[in-house]
Order: C-alpha cells, then sequence, then structure tokens
C-alpha cells in the first residue's frame, strides 16, 4: 500500500501540479488522437468520395500531423490539395502540362516514336478548356474527415482530464 501526504501549505501546490499534469494529458490524448485516427478517417473519406481524387496518390500519401504547443495540425501537403479540398472556380485554365500527364496516364499512353501526337495535345486541350469554363466542384474531405474526428477528440481529452488514460 503506497500513502500521499497532503499538508495544508502544500495545497495550492498539489492543484497547480495536478492541473498542469491533467492539461499534459489531454494534450498528449488529442495530438495522439489526431494522429491515429485523423489518417484512418481521411483514408476512408478519399475512398468514400465520387470519383475518388486519386490519380498517382499523391494526395492519399500527403496527409500530415504537426504537434503544436496548443494542439495539432491536421493537414495535406499534396501542391494540389487546395483544388481537390475546395475546387476550382471557373475562368482560370489549369496548367497544360499536368493535364497532358494525367492523359497519358489515364489513356496508358506509352512513350514510343509519337508519345505526344495531336490527339494527346487535342485532347488535353478540350479537358483544359471545360475545367476554366465550369471549375471544378470541391470534396471538401477535410471538412468531412474534421466532422468524423471532432468527437473522438473531445472524448479522448475528457477522458484524459478526468484522470483516466486515452486510447486513440
Amino acid at each position: 500500500m503506497s500513502t500521499y501526504t497532503l499538508r495544508p501549505e502544500d495545497l495550492g501546490a498539489h492543484i497547480v501540479r495536478r492541473e498542469d499534469e491533467r492539461k499534459k494529458a489531454a494534450l498528449h490524448a488529442l495530438q495522439d488522437t489526431v494522429f491515429v485516427r485523423g489518417h484512418q478517417i481521411a483514408q476512408e473519406e478519399v475512398a468514400r468520395t465520387e470519383p475518388p481524387p486519386v490519380d498517382r496518390g499523391e494526395y492519399k500519401a500527403k496527409f500530415k500531423v504537426y504537434n503544436t504547443r496548443t494542439g495539432a495540425v491536421f493537414t495535406n501537403i499534396a501542391k494540389h490539395a487546395g483544388v481537390i479540398e475546395k475546387g476550382r472556380r471557373p475562368g482560370t485554365w489549369p496548367p497544360r502540362f499536368a493535364i497532358e500527364q494525367w492523359v497519358k496516364r489515364k489513356f496508358r499512353v506509352r512513350y514510343g516514336p509519337n508519345p505526344s501526337g495531336n490527339w494527346l495535345k487535342g485532347l488535353a486541350f478540350v479537358i483544359a478548356r471545360k475545367i476554366a469554363r465550369r471549375g471544378i466542384k470541391g470534396r471538401n474531405i477535410m471538412a468531412r474527415v474534421e466532422a468524423r474526428l471532432s468527437p473522438e477528440v473531445q472524448a479522448a481529452v475528457r477522458t484524459a482530464m478526468s484522470g483516466g488514460g486515452h486510447q486513440p
């Protein structure tokens, strides 16, 4: 049996110390939950999106968690993540080279004597023109991740603050 003795003059320091311990536990619970469940939920949401925003898999692979002093930041660092998340408004042309590369991958064009024939450039032009005219609808993947992750983070923080351990 272990005992803990607390004197009245130590009471103030004890309360502050216990509060600091709970805050640290809550912070760790938040960070651990975002790290573990954030990635899982993001992958599920990408898979549920129609049409899926997957070409080379860069968007799916670029989800990152950055711990801060006061919490955690969950983000996607792919260079085109903003377009996938928020969309692209009409009026601006997408990068021609990126569209041509996508057409090559989509239609499995092999590098041969004339891999960038007129039909390839023509098809890429038509696709780029349509994007410029109509834009691209945003997929709002991060908003859905946040909606699913927030209750789990809150539950983990509540558990940590109450003195119990947390399990992400």
